[in-house]
């Protein structure tokens, strides 16, 4: 269920919140697959388990896992994650984005008061920038794929 209230700041005419909310709801489900597929392969019983214990040897603990390739998993989802949004996902969204654009230019006079009222937070955006902007701004969420956003 997508219920990003950033989206209803989006115009709906030009296909903004749709588009919005069918990005990150792709994004969201190809990370999950890939998790599930990598979780998979991880045999029973290979999981490190977290133990109560000092933090001191908890971190230890978490560097001999570490080095073990312990995070081989986290590893593939990282890279999976960083090659979607460089690839895939940015021509997707340089498609999406030029659609948007090319319907915000074509508007009549009502279209441009909503547009006004909408992105009154920021004079100079349009429904496509305020668009990417969002979407960036979701994305970034996930800190292993910053510089790729």
């Amino acid at each position: 269920e997508m219920n990003w209230n950033m989206a209803d700041y989006l115009p709906e005419w030009c296909g903004a919140q749709t588009s919005f909310n069918n990005v990150i709801a792709s994004y969201i489900s190809a990370v999950f697959e890939k998790l599930q597929e990598e979780s998979s392969l991880i045999a029973p019983g290979a999981t490190p388990i977290k133990r109560k214990s000092s933090q001191s040897q908890s971190q230890s603990q978490a560097n001999k896992v570490a080095a073990a390739g312990g995070s081989n998993a986290l590893q593939g989802y990282v890279e999976f994650a960083q090659e979607l949004i460089a690839g895939e996902l940015a021509q997707k969204l340089y498609f999406i984005t030029q659609k948007i654009c090319k319907k915000g230019t074509n508007t009549n006079e009502d279209d441009r008061l909503e547009i006004e009222v909408l992105m009154s937070s920021d004079d100079h955006s349009t429904p496509a920038l305020a668009f990417v902007k969002n979407v960036c701004k979701v994305l970034s969420l996930d800190t292993n794929v910053t510089d790729q956003v």
